[in-house]
C-alpha cells in the first residue's frame, strides 16, 4: 500500500484545530440579560474520531477490550466476549473507543478482524495490538516501508482508529525494572507510525515518586511527547488505590500534565479507575471490602478531570483480566475491579460509568471546543488538596462570576469567546447546594445529569448530588 493511501484511512481520524468564535447557547427567550464581553478567540486542539461521532464527541475509551474464552474452572469457561452481546454492552455504557487489547494480531488475526467488525457495528473505535510493529524494539524496529505494508493489512478497516503502543514507558533511572520498557526503546516505532499518520496509544507514568518540584516529571512528559510525536497527552494516577499518596499528589500530577498539554497545545486524556486491588503480580489474595471507589468518588473523579480541561476519559479496566480476579479463600472474585468481570458480569463501575458518560455526552460539544483557563476551588479541603496544582486561579471570581457559596471546584473555560463554567460538587460523600453569584443578570444554560435547562439569573443555585458536575454556559 502507498503511504499516501494509508494516511487517509485511520477511522476518519480528526485532529482538529478550532478557532474560538462568538457563538453560544441560547438563553431564556425574552428575558432581560446583561451584555457579556466576548473573549479573544483561542485555539483548541482536539483528537477525535469520525466513527464515534467526530469533532463534537469526546473520546471515552477503555483498557482491555473483549477477548475469546481462554479460562476454565470446575467445567465452566469464561465467556467468549468477541460477540454482539459484549460489544453492545460496551456501547451502551457510553464507551466509544478501545485503546488496549489482549488480542494480538500476530497470534490471532481473525479475532482482531472480528473485533474491528463488531467495533464498526456498534460505533466503538479500535486500537489494534500488533507487537511486531509497536513493541520496545529499539534499533530492531522494522523499516518505514515494511511497517506501512504490515499495518495496511488492517488500517483500512472503518473501525481502525490507531494502534496500542506502550503503557507507562520508563525513563532515566526510575521505574526501570529490567530496563527494556523505556522511551528510547519505543521511540523508533512511534516515530515511524506517526510518519504514517497513525495515532498510537502511549500513556505516561504518574509522578508519585519524585520530590523535585516537578522538574524531572515535566522533563519526562516532554521527552515522551517529543520522541513519540504524540498528538495527545495521556496519563494515569489512581487516587483511590490503597498505596496512592493522597489527593494533593493527584492534583499535583493533574496540574503538571495539564500545564504540559497546554504549553504544547495538545488535548489531555486521563484514566479513571474502575475498582481497585489490581493483581499485576498474579498472586492470590482475598479482597478488601467495601469495594472502591464508590459512586460518589467515581463521579467526582471524572468531573474534577473535566473541570481541569481533560478532553479524553479513559477507564481502567473495562474487561477484568482473569488474574485480576484471583482470590485465596475462594478461587475468584469477579466483582472487585473492572466494569465487566472476567466471567461476563456487569460490576458497579459499569453503572457508575454509564451514568457519568451520559453527562459527558451532553456537555462534550462545549468542552471539546473550549479552552480551559484555570480552576477555582472554594472548598477548604479542596484548597488543601490543590495547593500544589499549577491550574488554580486565586479567589472566587472570573469574568461574570463574582463569588460562590458552597464547596465547589469550578473549571473556567473560553467557549467560542464566551464564558463556560464546569461546576463540581467537591464533596464526594454528601449532596449540597452550590450558589453562583454573577455581576448582573445573565442568560445561562445549565446541563446537569445530562439534562439542560435555561435561566435568567444573577444568583444561580445548583442542587448537586455528591461528586456530580454541571456545565454552565453564558449566552
Amino acid at each position: 500500500m502507498k503511504q499516501q493511501k494509508l494516511k487517509r484511512v485511520l477511522c476518519g481520524l480528526l485532529v482538529v484545530c478550532l478557532l474560538v468564535s462568538c457563538a453560544g447557547m441560547t438563553g431564556c427567550s425574552g428575558a432581560t440579560s446583561a451584555a457579556v464581553e466576548p473573549m479573544e478567540p483561542e485555539e483548541v486542539n482536539t483528537l477525535t474520531f469520525d466513527l464515534s461521532g467526530g469533532k463534537d464527541v469526546m473520546p471515552i475509551s477503555g483498557y482491555y477490550s473483549p477477548a475469546r474464552s481462554k479460562y476454565f474452572y470446575n467445567g465452566e469457561s469464561q465467556p467468549d466476549m468477541i460477540t454482539d452481546e459484549y460489544f453492545k454492552m460496551i456501547a451502551e455504557s457510553g464507551i466509544n473507543l478501545l485503546n488496549q487489547s489482549y488480542v494480538d494480531y500476530n497470534a490471532y488475526p481473525d479475532d482482531v478482524f472480528a473485533t474491528l467488525d463488531l467495533g464498526e457495528k456498534y460505533g466503538v473505535g479500535i486500537f489494534v495490538n500488533d507487537p511486531i510493529v509497536t513493541s520496545a524494539l529499539g534499533e530492531k524496529t522494522m523499516s518505514l516501508a515494511a511497517m506501512a505494508e504490515r499495518v495496511s493489512e488492517y488500517a483500512n478497516h472503518p473501525a481502525f482508529c490507531g494502534m496500542y503502543g506502550c503503557d507507562e514507558p520508563q525513563w532515566h533511572g526510575f521505574y526501570l525494572g529490567d530496563g527494556t520498557r523505556t522511551i528510547d526503546m519505543y521511540a523508533p516505532s512511534m516515530q515511524r507510525l506517526a510518519e504514517l499518520g497513525i495515532v498510537v496509544y502511549a500513556n505516561a507514568l504518574p509522578d508519585n515518586f519524585m520530590d523535585d518540584g516537578g522538574v524531572k516529571y515535566t522533563a519526562y512528559l516532554n521527552e515522551m511527547l517529543d520522541k513519540f510525536q504524540s498528538p495527545y497527552l495521556s496519563f494515569d494516577a489512581y487516587m483511590w488505590d490503597a498505596n496512592y499518596p493522597g489527593l494533593s499528589r493527584y492534583f499535583y500530577n493533574l496540574g503538571i500534565n495539564r500545564q504540559v498539554a497546554q504549553e504544547r497545545n495538545l488535548p489531555l486524556w486521563s484514566f479513571i479507575q474502575c475498582g481497585s486491588q489490581w493483581n499485576d503480580s498474579m498472586s492470590r489474595f482475598d479482597s478488601v471490602t467495601p469495594y472502591y471507589p464508590d459512586e460518589g468518588q467515581f463521579q467526582w473523579s471524572v468531573n474534577v478531570n473535566l473541570a481541569y480541561g481533560v478532553q479524553g476519559i479513559e477507564y481502567f479496566t473495562i474487561i477484568q483480566p482473569n488474574y485480576f480476579a484471583w482470590a485465596e479463600s475462594e478461587p475468584f472474585d469477579f466483582e472487585r475491579n473492572g466494569m465487566i468481570g472476567a466471567w461476563g458480569n456487569k460490576n458497579r463501575w459499569y453503572y457508575y460509568a454509564q451514568t457519568v458518560n451520559k453527562q459527558i455526552a451532553a456537555v462534550d460539544e462545549v468542552l471539546m471546543h473550549a479552552k480551559n483557563k484555570g480552576v477555582i476551588v472554594t472548598s477548604k479541603q479542596g484548597q488543601i488538596d490543590n495547593a500544589l496544582s499549577s491550574a488554580i486561579l486565586e479567589g472566587e471570581s472570573w469574568r461574570e462570576l463574582v463569588s460562590v457559596d458552597g464547596d465547589a471546584m469550578i473549571g473556567c473555560f473560553n467557549y467560542q469567546g464566551k464564558t463556560a463554567l464546569y461546576v463540581v460538587n467537591y464533596d464526594y460523600e454528601y449532596a449540597q447546594d452550590i450558589t453562583l453569584h454573577f455581576n448582573n443578570k445573565h442568560n445561562v444554560s445549565v446541563t446537569y445529569d445530562a439534562e439542560t435547562a435555561h435561566y435568567n439569573a444573577k444568583d444561580l443555585t445548583l442542587k448537586m448530588q455528591c461528586g456530580r458536575g454541571a456545565l454552565v454556559v453564558f449566552d
